[in-house]
């Protein structure tokens, strides 16, 4: 084993075998050629097996000072057969790259100031998903009173295996949750609240349980009386 901190280099490797008595066989030479250096980054985003929603994927790793410039590898396949990116230049720790969704595996090699290139460091792979979209608003009605509660509606969305997430709060920021619940309708029953002002969100949800953002927050007040419902700011549940 050897265990030297040997600069890289060509070497030649010259090995002969023995038997139990000592006697010893002819030798066989072999040229090894060591190219261990400089070492490659750490990869720091993205983490693996990410998922990640942005058009533009954004890369970063650590700064290794004996390189110059670092290189990107980004491929549909963990062979590296055909990269879709192979960027040589970069002199930073970190690039945004646009890339389309699907998996995709990426890895990188650090370059020394006379070119000389590294080991690849471990393959990483990400996937870029398109989230589900927002349901386009709450019902235009104001929720409806029943005997059990106030109903909240919004539009279903055309699209199989959605399921959605609600959230209900007496804050505009929702860290006082009255409820955070996921549901398989298009709509929630708030039972019996308290009078008082009230904001609600919804989100939709994969099956597999990838949330798309929330839509725009709406606002509504509950009387005293409990007589009156009132609508204050409708606002379209357009994607954040």
């Amino acid at each position: 084993r050897w265990t030297d901190d040997v600069p890289d280099g060509r070497y030649l490797l010259r090995v002969r075998s023995a038997d139990a008595a000592g006697f010893e066989g002819p030798d066989a030479t072999a040229a090894v050629e060591l190219a261990a250096r400089p070492e490659p980054p750490l990869v720091t985003a993205p983490r693996a097996g990410e998922r990640l929603t942005e058009a533009e994927v954004a890369f970063e790793w650590t700064r290794n000072p004996a390189a110059a410039r670092y290189r990107l590898q980004v491929a549909d396949s963990p062979d590296f057969a055909a990269p879709r990116i192979d960027r040589a230049d970069l002199d930073a720790t970190h690039v945004a790259l646009a890339l389309p969704p699907g998996r995709h595996h990426w890895r990188l090699a650090s370059l020394g100031a006379d070119g000389h290139a590294g080991p690849w460091g471990d393959v990483q792979w990400f996937e870029r998903v398109v989230p589900p979209p927002a349901p386009p608003a709450l019902s235009p009605e104001p929720p409806r009173h029943t005997d059990d509660g106030v109903e909240l509606r919004w539009a279903a969305l055309p699209v199989p295996g959605l399921h959605y997430h609600v959230q209900v709060a007496r804050d505009a920021g929702f860290a006082e949750l009255v409820v955070d619940a996921d549901t398989d309708t298009h709509h929630w029953l708030l039972q019996q609240p308290a009078s008082g002002v009230y904001y609600v969100r919804v989100r939709s949800m994969q099956a597999d349980g990838f949330a798309g953002p929330y839509g725009a927050a709406q606002q509504f007040e509950v009387t005293s009386d409990m007589r009156g419902w009132l609508i204050l700011l409708p606002i379209l549940l357009w994607l954040l």
